[in-house]
């Protein structure tokens, strides 16, 4: 999604607010992982041995778990048709947003697979995990997320500097 300068929720943004997208989709999916982490929790705890999470959980906390549950897959969903899209339209590749919007129901790992395969030359760069672009930061310019130094905040030289997550 950075290297098609999308934000969190998969529109268009420039360099500056794409460069943040990680963190955007960082913190939906740990608030994701927070609410199935109650539900395990209640499952683990539950007074009988056959007693599921629902019958365990109070009523308001289960039923906050499934909207969050439900919200979460629509943000995926939506998303990943968003950003398949994009990368339709940037690398003229036929095809139109229901057939996208398919693929990322029906197979999301296979719609993932084949636009970060569509959007970066592996091959000649590589991969990396933990940063901006998946690529290595020397092709940061090449995606337009070139680093523009600010004077009170100095640009880190390499990559090992910059803060991961």
């Amino acid at each position: 999604m950075t290297r098609m300068h999308l934000n969190w929720i998969g529109l268009k943004s420039p360099p500056s607010i794409a460069r943040k997208t990680l963190d955007g989709v960082f913190l939906t999916f740990a608030i994701f992982y927070f609410f199935r982490g109650i539900t395990l929790y209640f499952w683990v705890t539950g007074e009988e041995e056959d007693e599921s999470a629902e019958e365990a959980m109070p009523a308001n906390l289960y039923s906050l778990t499934l909207i969050v549950d439900v919200f979460f897959i629509i943000y995926l969903i939506f998303v990943t048709t968003r950003g398949r899209t994009a990368v339709r339209h940037n690398y003229r590749i036929p095809g139109d947003v229901l057939s996208d919007c398919c693929t990322s129901t029906i197979c999301h790992p296979c719609a993932l697979s084949q636009m970060a395969r569509q959007s970066a030359n592996y091959r000649e760069h590589g991969c990396r995990w933990c940063s901006d672009t998946g690529v290595g930061e020397e092709y940061d310019r090449e995606y337009g997320l070139g680093i523009i130094e600010h004077p009170r905040h100095p640009v880190p030289a390499t990559m090992d500097d910059r803060d991961l997550i």
